[in-house]
């Protein structure tokens, strides 16, 4: 999720970025809007809930005293509605910031080519000659679907496009990649 702060005081800078990945600047605008209503509510409600412990000090006072002071309690249980109510709001609001957040993508690097798809990509570099096979190879996807050990579709209606769940062998294979490369790496600390 991108950080509100940073649209916040990079605005322009963050509406050239996402129009890069598509996104409208009328985006980037309306969750800026959305955070200002959000701040101005939580100042709103800050000033209610001050002016209502300084009046719940003043009714204690009063209560002490064996004063009435029933209609600063009445004054309260208003002020209290209003801080329910802009609580609530608030929420609604922020709940508001956080679904647009979620949804916009990372600022892309400055490096990165622009384009719709990855057909824009770049090969950045390379080394060594591809190796060449007797027989028409297959994809990783395709093999992965085959032997059973990737399963696209079911992460796909889980977490949208591009993810998959690794099942079985799959998921152990994966888990040993991940602590060969741990091990290298505490190998290699070990050296220093």
């Amino acid at each position: 999720m991108l950080d509100i702060k940073v649209i916040r005081d990079n605005a322009q800078w963050a509406k050239d970025k996402l129009a890069t990945r598509g996104i409208k600047a009328a985006e980037v605008d309306e969750v800026i809007a959305l955070d200002e209503k959000r701040r101005a509510l939580i100042i709103k409600t800050e000033e209610l809930k001050q002016q209502r412990n300084t009046a719940s000090e003043a009714i204690a006072v009063a209560k002490r005293n064996k004063e009435d002071a029933t209609e600063q309690i009445n004054a309260m249980k208003n002020v209290g509605g209003q801080i329910k109510a802009l609580d609530e709001e608030l929420a609604a609001v922020k709940e508001q910031v956080d679904y647009i957040l979620v949804r916009l993508p990372n600022f892309p690097a400055d490096s990165a080519p622009v384009g719709p798809d990855e057909s824009f990509s770049r090969e950045e570099r390379k080394w060594e000659t591809p190796r060449q096979f007797d027989f028409e190879p297959k994809a990783h996807w395709d093999l992965g679907e085959k032997l059973g050990i990737l399963d696209f579709e079911r992460a796909a209606k889980v977490s949208g496009s591009r993810f998959v769940y690794y099942r079985g062998a799959g998921a152990r294979l994966e888990r040993a990649v991940y602590n060969f490369m741990l091990d290298q790496h505490a190998e290699e600390a070990m050296k220093k």
